[in-house]
């Protein structure tokens, strides 16, 4: 009788066992077929815990806090990319294990503005997290690497653009298995659509232009404007001095020149920096042959020696915004390498 009630017992575990995993498929195939998620998915992160296990210390490290800055422009073709890149660079080689990830989805191309486009590798809209969790390690193997570090680029076309769900997941991978994840966010719609990066650092590239002042003054107000109607009830707010209370502290401004244009750029920093209401903490002038290596694709190969003092100065402000420890102050000739 006891072994008849064990068998009994066995069977019906089995069974429910099995009609949750039939339960589980139907709904994964109602979400296919609503276009929730990749029908031909390249990555699949539960495939993965089959293979490596989580613990049960691996899942609370992936909850903790993201450590990222993001990168955001009003001023397309500004260098936006490239200058998240070379800060990169610049803080890996200070002791600080950086992740590089794309979240401009409409433009998008971090892999080919690299010399990655060849390279085999996961990107961004392979990736398919329908549990919303992705396993470092397994990640880290998969993606793009440039100079050491982590590379997960969008390619808006190829294929359908990642889903939200997706992409929280894939940050919070790589924020696990680094110190600090340099996010391309183009105009900031990841910052609309993702709550982990709220309260993250920023910094905003701006041209100093009319044209790039105009926008950029634009672009904070809708800042501020998001931010406030998110947590209060109150009507929009398009006083542009309210974005200083609740952005300032959060967005920091670097300056660039005008792409082309010899001599002085039209708007000078300090005009920049009253008609703005802040400080620009960093500002470049674009080089003949950076430019001239990303047109011809091949990649970020080298720091320009006229960036050497601004990005060393920049990444060590950087180290401060997010909490990184301090390698050593800049001289005033910079330090890279």
């Amino acid at each position: 009788m006891t072994c008849n009630g064990d068998m009994t017992h066995t069977h019906y575990m089995c069974t429910a066992a099995g009609n949750v995993s039939r339960q589980a498929q139907t709904s994964v195939s109602k979400y296919r077929a609503n276009g929730l998620v990749p029908r031909t998915p390249v990555y699949a992160p539960s495939e993965v815990h089959k293979r490596n296990p989580t613990s049960n210390n691996s899942v609370q490290e992936q909850e903790r806090a993201v450590r990222s800055l993001v990168f955001l422009t009003a001023c397309p073709g500004v260098g936006l990319t490239t200058s998240l890149a070379l800060c990169a660079s610049h803080l890996q080689k200070r002791g600080h294990q950086c992740a590089l990830l794309d979240l401009d989805l409409e433009a998008g191309g971090m892999d080919v503005l690299l010399g990655l486009e060849s390279d085999p590798g996961l990107r961004l809209n392979d990736i398919e997290a329908p549990l919303g969790r992705i396993d470092a390690a397994a990640l880290d193997h998969e993606v793009l690497k440039w100079e050491g570090m982590n590379v997960l680029s969008c390619d808006p076309w190829k294929g359908d653009p990642p889903q939200w769900w997706d992409i929280e997941a894939a940050l919070k991978a790589l924020s696990q298995s680094n110190d600090i994840v340099l996010i391309d966010g183009g105009r900031g719609q990841c910052i609309e659509q993702l709550e982990l990066l709220e309260d993250q650092p920023c910094v905003l590239l701006v041209e100093l232009s009319i044209l790039g002042l105009a926008r950029t003054q634009s672009f904070l107000m809708n800042m501020a404007e998001s931010k406030v109607n998110s947590s209060t009830s109150q009507g929009p707010v398009r006083d542009f001095s309210y974005w200083k209370r609740c952005m300032q502290e959060k967005v920091h401004v670097v300056a660039v020149d005008p792409r082309g244009l010899r001599g002085s750029p039209p708007v000078s920093r300090i005009e920049a920096e009253d008609f703005l209401e802040c400080k620009i903490v960093a500002s470049f002038k674009p080089q003949q042959q950076l430019t001239s290596d990303l047109l011809r694709g091949l990649g970020v190969r080298r720091l320009p020696r006229a960036y050497r003092k601004s990005i060393a100065e920049l990444c060590y402000q950087i180290e401060e915004w997010v909490a990184l420890d301090h390698a050593i102050r800049p001289k005033s000739i910079g330090f890279w390498g």
